[in-house]
């Protein structure tokens, strides 16, 4: 059958919540849905530059996000393409860098977040796409992302913002 032009298992997509392709540059795992986006943290790895593409507006209510990259080394490098999408109702008050990347190590672009929270009542640094844009040696670019919504911390000077809580070795534009 198909879910929006898209066939079950087919090259394209696959409306089981395992997202296709293989996460190359030329053949990105593709993100339909809430249970496309909580897998991608199985698809990543260390040292490895694993590319996505969003390829629908993704409602996370009720989504208990952890985010991508949270614990060092923080070496989970990715390329998510946001596709022109919307992620709505995305929330996160994970104790270690509350955000959607927790470290964006890679690229993000191209997404909007509608009606974000980010809830951070530890000492963190927090933001809506991530804690921080880059870190040490492992940068981070963002360009064309937007966020509407509401970040609250406690984290004091640890950093705070809508889209990153710091930029250390990251590059935001657009």
């Amino acid at each position: 059958y198909s879910l929006n032009g898209v066939t079950e298992g087919s090259s394209t997509g696959d409306v089981t919540g395992t997202p296709a392709g293989s996460g190359t540059k030329e053949d990105p795992f593709n993100i339909y849905s809430a249970s496309d986006l909580t897998s991608m943290s199985d698809k990543l790895s260390e040292g490895e530059k694993v590319y996505f593409r969003l390829r629908n507006d993704v409602d996370m209510t009720g989504v208990k996000w952890i985010p991508l990259n949270y614990e060092s080394p923080y070496k989970r490098m990715v390329d998510f393409d946001g596709n022109g999408h919307t992620i709505s109702n995305f929330h996160c008050d994970f104790a270690n860098y509350p955000s959607f990347f927790g470290v964006l190590y890679g690229d993000c672009y191209n997404l909007t977040f509608e009606n974000s929270q980010i809830v951070n009542d530890g000492t963190n640094a927090c933001g809506t796409v991530g804690a921080y844009c880059g870190t040490t040696d492992l940068p981070g670019v963002c360009r064309n992302v937007h966020v509407r919504g509401e970040v609250t911390s406690n984290a004091g000077d640890r950093g705070v913002g809508g889209l990153f809580g710091r930029i250390h070795y990251g590059t935001v534009t657009d």
